[in-house]
This record gives structure tokens, C-alpha cells and sequence, in this order.
């Protein structure tokens, strides 16, 4: 969040996605992150949204034509006709026409792509990312990718690693946070401080992760054991014996 507030002050434009794990459907996280543009297009006056469009089909030209795949909301909005057929061998030029859409959108600033949950990116996504890659000396733009560490991401997070490689990407590890951290992360989630002995019950259930920790109040505030009162929160320490809240970071997921 940091990273991307810093950009934001050089960029007109951020778009987002994030990543499901066994999305059926390709794209997905592209096509979100398309659907935020579509959906701030669309609020636009009508004359600077006509320039919008007039601008990328002209950027485009031709290939306008082969964005079906990326939604047919945005094929009405660009004006494209109607479906092309892709055969396999045409896939690359589909995924360039996709990565000069990304592209364009920011002009003249250079765009922010970022994508949440990138160990889950599929195939074609990989493939769109990597043609915007290809082009990213002629065409600068930022592309942040988020992902888990653990084990069972590894393999897939080195698929995406390879794909930006050549951008001699910054990587970034989180570490857990500790006891202080996350007893600043309570005061400022409830604007009030809470004893040492909530603070390490938080910190050890969350696994130090940020949002596990507002997961856990909110759900502490849901049971009626954290509450309000008279400007402050207190703790009902009877009642929190009592109810049964997830005890890791997997349960607390799944509840």
C-alpha cells in the first residue's frame, strides 16, 4: 500500500486484481483489474469518455478486435466488433493486443498494474504479462505482484518470477509482526490502547499478520466480547473465555 501511494503521485492510473485459487475462468484477475478502468470510464463525462476511446482505438487500431476475451463489456465500450477467432498459433498476438491495452490506458503517465495473490495467476495471464514485459522499455509502467511464501506457492510464484525477470524486479518479504507492531496495529484499528496480555493473545493467533489481526478484533467485536463503552473498548474477559475463536490464521479462514 505504501509502494503504490508513491506511485500514485506520478500516475494517473492504478488498476488492481486479484488472483482466486482454481479460478476457472482465464484472465480473471485482468479482466478485474480492466473492470475498475471500465467502471471509472463510464462515470466520465460523455465527451472526455468518447476522447478516452478514441484514444485506445486508435492506439490499437485493428486489434481492437481481438479483446473479446477480456470481457465483453469492454468490447462494447471500445466499440470492437464482433468476436474474432484466435487460433492457438494467434494466442501471442492476442496477449500483445491485451498488453498494449494495459498499456495505453495510462497515457501519458505510465500505469500501475497490480495483482493480488499472484502465486494463483494462470496461464494466460502469465502470458499477457509477459508480452507486457517484452515491451516495457518502450512502454514503461509498474507492476506490482503480491503473493504468498509459503511451501505449496513456491512453484507457482517461480512461474511468475520467471515472467518478469527481465525486469530485474525488487523483491520484498514481509516478516511477521511482533508484539509492539501489532499493539500499534490495535490502537489504531480501535483508537484505543488494550493490555499487554489481549495484545500477545492477538499477536500469537494471527501469526503476526496484519490482516489476520483486524480479522480477529472484528470478529472478537461480532461475538460481543469487545465493545464500546463510554469512548473507549473494554474486554470481557468472562466472555472471551468462553467463545470459541479460531485459533490459527487457516480456522480463522475458513470460520
Amino acid at each position: 500500500e505504501e509502494l503504490l501511494r508513491a506511485e500514485v503521485a506520478q500516475s494517473t492510473l492504478v488498476l488492481r486484481g486479484k488472483c482466486v485459487e482454481s479460478d476457472p475462468y482465464p484472465l480473471a484477475s485482468i479482466r478485474a483489474a480492466l473492470g475498475q478502468w471500465l467502471r471509472d470510464l463510464r462515470a466520465l463525462p460523455e465527451g472526455e469518455r468518447a476522447r478516452q476511446v478514441a484514444a485506445i482505438r486508435d492506439a490499437l487500431g485493428e486489434r481492437v478486435g481481438l479483446l473479446h476475451p477480456l470481457g465483453p463489456d469492454l468490447a462494447l465500450a471500445l466499440g470492437a466488433d464482433g468476436p474474432v477467432s484466435v487460433s492457438r498459433e494467434g494466442r501471442e498476438v492476442f496477449h500483445l493486443a491485451a498488453a498494449n491495452l494495459l498499456q495505453c490506458l495510462g497515457a501519458p503517465t505510465r500505469p500501475v498494474l497490480w495483482i493480488d495473490d499472484a502465486q494463483w495467476l494462470d496461464g494466460a495471464s502469465l502470458e499477457v504479462l509477459g508480452a507486457l514485459v517484452a515491451q516495457s522499455n518502450e512502454h514503461p509502467f509498474v507492476l506490482v505482484l503480491t503473493a504468498r511464501s509459503d511451501e505449496a506457492s513456491a512453484a507457482a510464484l517461480q512461474a511468475a518470477r520467471d515472467v518478469i525477470a527481465p525486469m530485474r524486479p525488487l523483491s520484498l518479504s514481509l516478516e511477521p509482526l511482533g508484539h509492539a507492531e501489532v499493539a500499534e496495529l490495535v490502537q489504531r484499528s480501535l483508537g484505543d490502547s488494550l493490555d499487554d496480555a489481549f495484545v500477545a493473545q492477538v499477536a500469537a493467533r494471527s501469526a503476526g499478520n496484519p490482516l489476520m489481526v483486524g480479522q480477529y478484533l472484528q470478529a472478537m467485536k461480532d461475538a460481543g466480547v469487545l465493545r464500546p463503552a463510554w469512548g473507549r473498548w473494554e474486554i470481557d474477559a468472562e466472555a472471551l473465555a468462553g467463545v470459541a475463536l479460531p485459533s490459527s490464521v487457516f480456522d480463522l479462514l475458513m470460520a
